[in-house]
């Protein structure tokens, strides 16, 4: 997951199964300043972007290797803190 605002990795998941996206994108600090999301076609991605953000503008990109997803946000909105 990276941040294309400011151009840095947010976070690599361990899996691409739906559960674990949800629950990252329910850690997200500041989901209200998401604006949109870029993913490939790939079920998992779309659902749990629509269920957690669904507020989000998504974008899919066909041509994006089936494991690589964007999470696009303004400022550091989605920089995650341990």
């Amino acid at each position: 997951i990276t941040n294309i605002g400011d151009r840095c990795l947010v976070d690599m998941l361990d899996n691409r199964r739906k559960v674990t996206i949800v629950e990252f994108l329910r850690s997200l600090p500041n989901p209200e300043k998401i604006q949109a999301a870029s993913t490939d076609m790939y079920r998992p991605y779309r659902e749990a972007i629509q269920e957690v953000l669904p507020h989000v503008l998504c974008a899919f990109e066909r041509f994006l290797e089936p494991k690589q997803a964007l999470i696009h946000t303004t400022g550091s909105s989605t920089t995650r803190t341990n």
